[in-house]
């Protein structure tokens, strides 16, 4: 978990993928492949499908700066969907209580993002 995790950041509401794939106007496999290449966050549900997170997405549509980034990083440690989208919500002492999908929505600069990110993943990698 992340230093000064707390359980209460929320993970959703989420877009599922139809819905995501008619806003997008892209195929199921398309968004597929965006998950594995880590440039969209998609968290499995206990059904099996995948949800998609709306807070990662601008009013347009667009995914927000930095988040393929910080996937790529997370990727290391936490290959799933749900681990990512953990880290990514849980307010963190480190970022000043905020969490990262709150600072990457607010335009923040993405360095300390990243190096919070590497710290746990160097962390929980040895």
């Amino acid at each position: 978990m992340p230093d000064g995790y707390d359980p209460t950041g929320e993970l959703g509401p989420f877009f599922d993928t139809a819905g995501l794939c008619r806003r997008l106007g892209v195929t199921r496999q398309a968004l597929n492949g965006r998950v594995h290449r880590n440039t969209l966050l998609g968290v499995k549900a206990d059904d099996g499908s995948i949800l998609y997170p709306t807070w990662q997405f601008t009013p347009d549509m667009a995914v927000l700066g930095g988040l393929p980034e910080l996937l790529r990083v997370l990727d290391a440690v936490a290959p799933d969907g749900f681990s990512k989208a953990v880290w990514l919500c849980a307010p963190q002492a480190r970022l000043g209580g905020r969490s990262a999908a709150e600072l990457l929505a607010a335009g923040a600069d993405l360095e300390p993002l990243l190096q919070a990110a590497q710290a746990d993943v160097d962390r929980l990698s040895h």
